[in-house]
């Protein structure tokens, strides 16, 4: 430690420097019952050398945690029994050697020098945390609190809350410190067994979570699969009438806020019946799954085609007019003529009949309204007994804009 700091702690320990100087170290009341002297010799009082239970050696020895004296230069003055066991050496060779030799800081990698400054560091900080006696009489004086480690004569380590607090002489000067090494292993040990359960419980919530995530992941692919055939024509794969509704539903409704327009188409199979009675409901399944297919690729991505129950089918076409409609009802229903269905024999071919409706419209408030419409341009279309479509407001073959 350097002589400035020496210089303000007082003289150092009695009886250095200074043969006329009392032996005795006077022990604050709290921490010791009685002045004792180091050496118990004459400068200790009568009573505490013969009563066996003041008798400070017999005290100094029985705290049960490691308690060392020190002096202002970290040289051990005195230690007792604790802290020998704990160490393992004899009290002659701990005795008048630094503290340093018996200690070593955390970190394994620290140099001498380090530790040097760490126990000069604890000292100066355990005086500038000191007051004058005087002031601090039947007062609990502040303890200077360290982490480090005891090696044993073995070379073996051990873990100890290291706490100093100043020692004063009748003077009021600070001599040396007294020092409690609290043994922190078991503690070390709790807490390797805590940060390994916390490990472990970190382990299981990431695991947890994954599989709650996997299992949410799960519920949503299954939640949109029911919405899908929820609103999914099983053979067919398109939209079914709850789902067309719904939509068309959206289109009156911005139409009547925003002015847009949309027309509805409604497709019907040609004799129909006549295919299944000839050639057998899977070959009439096959001709509504391929004429699916067919609509699918024949519109936008914002058209909507649903089978609507049997050989009808209903197509949603946003912001086209009855005209415009009508020109994609005339290409359809060429595709589909020209088209040669797997299950039919060559040359049968499959017509369709088709009726057009568009929003707005005179008279059509709502969606049933609208779809009665398109229903009549339908049927109008079948009393040709010939493919065509129809619209309740335009002949075939003359298109034009409402």
């Amino acid at each position: 430690m350097d002589s400035k700091a020496k210089q303000q702690a007082g003289k150092g320990l009695p009886g250095e420097g200074d043969e006329k100087e009392d032996q005795g170290v006077r022990i604050d009341s709290e921490s010791l019952p009685v002045t004792v002297d180091l050496g118990i010799g004459e400068g200790t009082p009568r009573s505490a050398r013969e009563s066996p239970i003041l008798n400070w050696r017999r005290v100094y020895d029985a705290i049960p945690e490691s308690t060392l004296v020190l002096d202002l230069d970290g040289v051990i003055r005195s230690a007792n029994r604790q802290f020998l066991l704990q160490t393992g050496f004899a009290e002659k060779d701990v005795l008048g050697r630094p503290l340093m030799d018996f200690i070593t800081l955390l970190d394994p990698q620290a140099t001498p020098s380090e530790l040097r400054r760490a126990v000069d560091r604890f000292i100066v900080n355990a005086i500038q945390a000191a007051e004058p006696l005087a002031e601090i009489e039947g007062s609990r004086r502040l303890m200077v609190v360290s982490e480090i480690q005891f090696r044993n004569k073995a070379g073996d380590v051990l873990p100890v809350e290291f706490k100093g607090a100043p020692i004063y002489n009748e003077d009021g000067n600070i001599v040396g410190l007294a020092c409690l090494g609290r043994d922190m292993s078991e503690f070390h040990k709790l807490r390797a067994q805590l940060e390994s359960c916390q490990a472990v419980m970190e382990e299981y919530n990431r695991s947890l979570e994954n599989q709650m995530g996997d299992r949410l992941k799960e519920v949503r692919q299954r939640a949109r699969m029911l919405e899908e055939l929820s609103v999914t024509d099983e053979l067919t794969k398109l939209y079914n009438r709850r789902f067309l509704f719904k939509r068309v539903s959206e289109e009156l409704e911005r139409a009547n806020r925003y002015g847009t327009f949309f027309s509805i188409v409604i497709l019907d199979i040609d004799f129909f019946k006549k295919i299944n009675d000839t050639y057998g409901h899977l070959a009439g399944d096959m001709v509504l799954y391929e004429l699916s297919g067919i609509l699918r690729g024949s519109i936008r991505q914002v058209d909507v085609v649903a089978r609507t129950g049997g050989e009808e089918f209903v197509i949603l076409l946003p912001s086209v007019r009855e005209g415009h409609a009508f020109l994609f009802c005339e290409r359809l229903r060429e595709k589909v003529k020209a088209f040669q269905f797997t299950y039919l024999p060559e040359g049968v071919k499959v017509s369709v009949s088709m009726g057009i409706a568009d929003y707005p419209r005179e008279g059509v408030h709502d969606i049933d309204e609208l779809i009665q419409l398109s229903d009549r341009a339908l049927y109008k279309a079948k009393e040709t007994r010939d493919a065509t479509v129809s619209s309740l407001n335009l002949a075939p073959g003359s298109p034009r804009e409402k």
